[in-house]
């Protein structure tokens, strides 16, 4: 029997999270959430295993975000020690240090826990926690629109049934990984 996991907590990051990847914008992407499945696909396949300075084990984030012009755009990434030697194609994004709620949660499958209702769910969570706990939270730029989606790889299963079917790719840091029984992530939201 499935067993959901669902936690929370205000965890206090220290120093900025240096991001590397694809934003819908600069991609050529609409800017619409129909797309974001196969930019990931097309992140994974074509660009995160050539990133030289990528932390390990890696962890990708995903969030929509502010831009200085008032617009908006959504990046697909990961973690990286710099922003030395970056293709061109990629954005590059600091999340600043603060301190963040984050709801921690697992699914079935890869495919019910980034499009099922638990990740929506998380924002949810987050909101409602704040206003309990008298915490306000960021909305203004820098940070994202929302929460930030978090993705560590350790904790995400990719074997053949339960795997993304749009490109989570089968590299080093998964082989010699330990695979999950049920994929798992958290969301990051920022606050005062």
């Amino acid at each position: 029997m499935f067993v959901k996991k669902n936690s929370i907590e205000v965890v206090n990051i220290e120093k900025d999270i240096q991001i590397v990847g694809l934003s819908l914008e600069k991609y050529g992407f609409p800017k619409q959430a129909e797309k974001l499945g196969e930019m990931w696909g097309t992140y994974e396949s074509k660009y995160r295993s050539n990133l030289k300075n990528v932390i390990t084990p890696v962890v990708n984030y995903g969030f929509w975000f502010f831009k200085q012009d008032n617009d908006y755009d959504y990046l697909v990434g990961s973690a990286v020690t710099d922003f030395n030697n970056i293709d061109n194609e990629l954005t590059i994004y600091s999340i600043p240090a603060s301190r963040f709620i984050k709801v921690t949660f697992n699914a079935i499958n890869f495919e019910n826990l980034v499009c099922g209702e638990d990740l929506r769910n998380s924002f949810k969570i987050a909101e409602k926690y704040a206003v309990e706990s008298n915490l306000l939270i960021k909305t203004m730029p820098p940070f994202p629109i929302t929460a930030i989606e978090v993705y560590p790889h350790e904790l995400m299963s990719v074997g053949k049934d339960n795997g993304p079917k749009w490109g989570l790719a089968l590299d080093s840091a998964f082989v010699t990984t330990p695979i999950t029984e049920y994929p798992e992530m958290y969301t990051l939201t920022p606050i005062e």
